[in-house]
């Protein structure tokens, strides 16, 4: 594990030895992806081993690696979710659980993106982990969270449930028509105005 972290050091202090020409977005791009292939035993460990190994992989990452290492550790787990092995998914849920506040705001983020019902559980379970470990008022601000990214979601989805559970999408409109048609259709009264 150290001899790993060593290694990454040395990633980032001797940076990708790129020609002047390159961009700084696409140095940083490299040496993000550089990061990311390095990170990847790390990670196999976070989801694939033991309670034992992935504390001690958390608490060293934690203790040890810089910022951005552990940001990408966070982003490395978060991709993780998405797998289809549900083992897989719940290790990555525990670690993400344990990097505590680190991980909140990429979450956050990707709770209130995601269009997959599969991913937001996932996002949710993780939240709510690291949730427990925080102060009062944190939680809230993730429960408000959680709320407000469940409600827009299933907003999004009611129209389309709705056309479904109609017949499709195809007869929400003509029924739409109908109703509009026995709107604009003229009263039995006089237009007059009065009846007396």
């Amino acid at each position: 594990m150290d001899a790993e972290l060593k290694r990454l050091f040395k990633i980032i202090e001797r940076g990708l030895g790129l020609p002047p020409k390159q961009t700084a977005r696409e140095e940083a791009g490299q040496l993000d992806n550089k990061l990311k292939s390095a990170l990847r035993p790390l990670i196999k460990t976070l989801v694939e081993g033991d309670n034992h190994e992935r504390d001690e992989a958390i608490r060293r990452i934690r203790t040890s690696a810089p910022a951005v290492v552990r940001r990408l550790v966070v982003d490395l787990l978060i991709d993780v979710l998405r797998s289809p092995v549900e083992s897989r998914r719940t290790n990555a849920i525990k670690s993400l659980a344990q990097f505590g506040s680190l991980a909140v705001a990429v979450l956050e983020s990707k709770l209130c993106q995601s269009r997959s019902a599969r991913s937001r559980d996932c996002y949710v379970k993780a939240l709510v982990l690291i949730a427990i470990g925080l102060e009062p008022a944190e939680r809230i601000g993730i429960c408000f969270t959680i709320v407000a990214a469940l409600y827009h979601a299933r907003q999004q989805e009611t129209p389309h449930a709705q056309a479904a559970a109609i017949g499709g999408a195809d007869q929400v409109e003509p029924e739409a028509a109908k109703r509009q048609d026995s709107n604009d259709a003229p009263a039995d009264t006089d237009s007059g105005g009065s009846s007396n």
